[in-house]
């Protein structure tokens, strides 16, 4: 099992004075969570005539299917690390129950700059509101269509900005704005979802215990065949008020 803790600091500083010399306390909320390490499995196999009409084309047939299964189980992780896998209890970054969730005003193919704009601006300031600004957000996950509004739209008539680099420069605590193509159906009921974090492995981290392996080769009959596997426990969330959610954009 991967086993992480959720906190929340409460207190607040007050001034010292002669009459009252005692500080007041600070403390921390922690919730313990407990997820289950998963293990992705793929395979590949190859036959000794495989090899011998290989060699004789020369082409890495071996290294070929060694490199398929690798990426088969580099896909799963990537799905696993944006939308977990609930009948395991694996989460990912867009399904953190305890996150705050928005709706958009509509969709962003029909939203003027200025709507867009605003939007973005409240995504990252909820997470700021939220957390009393002890965390920013640093990074901000869009659908590929907004993301491509953004990066075409212009910020203004005579303005030679687009809306993304118009936002980054007024938004200077956000590093990246990128697309992932998860988000076009990440949202409640398959609705598109835009994700705003700060990039934190105090905030949320990837877990993966084992990276990939691939087992010896084992012979069976004219071919071998070699088992491959991944383990991971999914998104560890740790400061959810830190990741915030837009709906429909």
């Amino acid at each position: 099992t991967i086993a992480y803790e959720v906190d929340d600091i409460v207190g607040e500083a007050q001034w010292a004075s002669n009459e009252n010399d005692e500080p007041p306390f600070a403390d921390v909320n922690a919730v313990k969570v407990t997820t289950n390490v998963q293990i992705l499995t793929s395979a590949y196999r190859y036959s000794m005539f495989d090899l011998q009409a290989s060699a004789m084309a020369g082409v890495p047939l071996e290294q070929k299917r060694a490199n398929a299964a690798r990426k088969i189980i580099e896909h799963g992780l990537e799905k696993t690390a944006a939308l977990g896998v609930s009948r395991l209890g694996l989460q990912g970054l867009y399904t953190s129950s305890t996150s705050t969730v928005t709706a958009a005003a509509g969709a962003w193919s029909g939203l003027t700059e200025a709507q867009i704009l605003g939007e973005l601006n409240a995504l990252i300031t909820g997470i700021a509101v939220d957390t009393n600004e002890v965390q920013q957000a640093t990074t901000i996950v869009l659908p590929i269509a907004a993301h491509s509004r953004i990066r075409t739209l212009k910020s203004g008539v005579d303005s030679g900005e687009t809306v993304l680099s118009f936002f980054l420069k007024t938004n200077p605590t956000v590093k990246e704005v990128v697309s992932w193509v998860y988000g076009n159906t990440a949202g409640a009921l398959g609705v598109t979802r835009a994700v705003a974090y700060a990039k934190d492995p105090d905030v949320l981290t990837l877990e993966i215990p084992q990276e990939f392996t691939a087992m010896a080769a084992q012979l069976h009959n004219y071919s071998w065949r070699v088992p491959c596997f991944m383990k991971t426990a999914g998104v560890s969330t740790k400061q959810p008020k830190a990741i915030r959610y837009l709906d429909g954009c």
